[in-house]
């Protein structure tokens, strides 16, 4: 039987709530991103790429590098959502996390231990994985783009990153990831406990350039599920921490590239493995798919284990929060890019019989 849990469609889904819909970002025929001269005078004023159904300001490329650590995959006979995992058989459960990066064009194993699952019929996955992504990626486009402070006029200030005190910003067709953040998926300057400090998203992160640059690690939590009344915040009006309860719980439909469909929930966790309950204690994300039908394992059944990350770094530029008939607001020239979102790559999991048992 053959199993697909397409972790990138959760991910995509997930951040479909706050933000604009991220597809493949449109190329010319040299396979530069397409982007206008001025984005004034865009198609669309203020949206500055096309994800491949309409202007956006946002669309997804396919990174150089992915990184990512997993704590947990199993195959289980019970709903895992309540963060209770005793009904389940580990490929993987380990408490330390494996970090594992994906490289374009290249194979490489996941140092796994070796595992055993016992026979029987399993109706659900459960996926445990660190809320930090990180990408390594480069891009290019068919006009400048407008990219982070080049020079902040003193060591604080690019410490800081004082966008107030940039003296400078390079611009160019080449752009690459330029800092390693990390930004949050719902773009706030979150202090995680797990990972550190977060900066805001709505500071310039990437580079670009007249020429080719080299790309460096850049990284981004997710730190909420939820859009609570239309707001992406950790926090209400009254400071009180939005999360629903058990991690804030988020349940929805995701499909594969074959039209299966498959009922996922998902659920943040703290480091201790216990449901979080804010922004900043958010340090793990368990998923449980719910399978359309039953993985039956047998003594002789054979695992195959594959990641891939096509399609899963998202372009953010600038200029769809803009009024641009502000006549105050008086901006002509390139589009400008935030930072690079990162979903969580595609698990691709494969269960055999060999054609001849021993």
């Amino acid at each position: 039987m053959y199993l697909r849990l397409l972790v990138s469609s959760i991910f995509l889904i997930l951040t479909l709530t706050s933000t604009v819909a991220n597809a493949n970002c449109v190329v010319d025929g040299a396979g530069a991103i397409v982007t206008p001269a001025d984005i004034r005078t865009a198609p669309t004023p203020g949206l500055a790429v096309n994800n491949g159904n309409s202007a956006s300001s946002s669309c997804t490329i396919t990174p150089t590098a992915t990184k990512f650590t997993i704590f947990k995959i199993a195959l289980c006979t019970a709903d895992t959502s309540s963060n209770d995992l005793s009904s389940c058989q580990y490929i993987l459960d380990s408490a330390a996390g494996i970090e594992h990066i994906l490289t374009q064009g290249l194979s490489s194993a996941l140092a796994t231990p070796g595992f055993g699952v016992a026979p029987g019929s399993y109706n659900y996955i459960a996926f445990v994985l660190s809320s930090k992504y990180g990408t390594l990626a480069s891009w290019r486009t068919t006009n400048d783009v407008l990219s982070r402070c080049s020079d902040y006029g003193s060591a604080q200030a690019e410490a800081d990153l004082d966008d107030r005190n940039c003296q400078s910003r390079s611009k160019g067709t080449y752009c690459w990831t330029d800092h390693p953040g990390p930004t949050t998926y719902n773009n706030r300057a979150t202090l995680s406990l797990a990972h550190g400090q977060a900066v805001s998203g709505g500071l310039m992160l990437v580079a670009c350039d007249s020429s080719p640059g080299t790309a460096q690690w850049t990284y981004e939590l997710t730190n909420i599920l939820q859009d609570h009344n239309g707001s992406d915040a950790c926090y209400d009006d009254s400071d009180v921490s939005t999360f629903l309860a058990n991690g804030d719980r988020f349940a929805f439909t995701a499909t594969d590239v074959d039209g299966v469909n498959y009922n996922i929930i998902s659920n943040l966790l703290q480091s201790d493995d216990t449901f979080a309950t804010t922004c900043e204690n958010t340090a793990k994300v368990l998923f449980t798919a719910i399978l359309p039908s039953p993985v039956v394992v047998t003594e002789n059944s054979l695992f195959d284990l594959k990641f891939k990350q096509e399609e899963i770094s998202h372009l953010e530029f600038g200029g769809s929060g803009v009024d641009w008939n502000d006549s105050e607001f008086t901006y002509e020239g390139p589009a400008w890019m935030y930072k690079v979102g990162i979903s969580a790559p595609q698990l691709y999991l494969t269960t055999s019989e060999p054609a001849e048992v021993p």
